[in-house]
């Protein structure tokens, strides 16, 4: 019978995996409170200039433009920045893609509870959205001004971008958000209703 040459001592173990999770959640938890300090120092100007960068890089024409290189009738999840939290206006996209790509379908983020449940909700053009406490976060309404019901992207195997809002990147594209877990969970629920 084979024996491992791997000492026992050096096996995970259900303690060592919650040791590591518990780490884990310590140090993204210190991050984010760093983050948050450095993010809320920043003045309205440094803010606006750091959004309009973002916004540049991902429609800059000589760049990989991301949103000009979708096919037709692709979907695209954007995401209303709110200031409270200091997030990455992206309106400078959201304002391309109603102006130069109509054939897009877009759809824009409603948390359902504080169980993490979020749908994203099409939109058009400059549509109707209600303003939600306790951060004043715009979300589209849940009837369009038609008076029907918006269609929801879960299930949508036409999705091509998810914009997320975030508080860090890594150079990788890791992304470090609030904690929450609202994006995590969608983007879950998107991929078995697609799978």
């Amino acid at each position: 019978m084979p024996t491992s040459s791997m000492p026992t001592s050096s096996l995970p173990t259900a303690d060592s995996d919650a040791d590591n999770a518990t780490s884990t959640f310590a140090a993204k938890r210190a991050l984010r409170k760093t983050i948050k300090s450095s993010l809320s120092a920043l003045t309205p100007d440094v803010k606006r200039s750091q959004s309009a960068r973002v916004c540049r890089t991902v429609l800059d024409r000589g760049a990989l433009n991301l949103i000009d290189s979708l096919p037709s009738s692709s979907a695209i999840c954007l995401y209303l920045a709110c200031d409270q939290l200091n997030e990455v206006d992206a309106g400078e996209i959201l304002e391309h893609v109603f102006s130069s790509r109509e054939d897009l379908r877009v759809y824009l983020p409603r948390v359902l509870d504080r169980d993490s449940n979020m749908h994203f909700l099409r939109v058009y053009g400059h549509d109707r959205y209600d303003v939600v406490p306790p951060f004043g976060i715009r979300e589209p309404t849940l009837v369009g001004r038609d008076g029907v019901a918006r269609e929801d992207v879960l299930g949508e195997a036409g999705l091509a971008v998810v914009f997320m809002p975030g508080l860090g990147f890594g150079k990788g594209g890791e992304r470090l958000g609030r904690g929450g877990g609202y994006y995590d969970k969608f983007l879950e629920g998107w991929r078995a209703g697609v799978g």
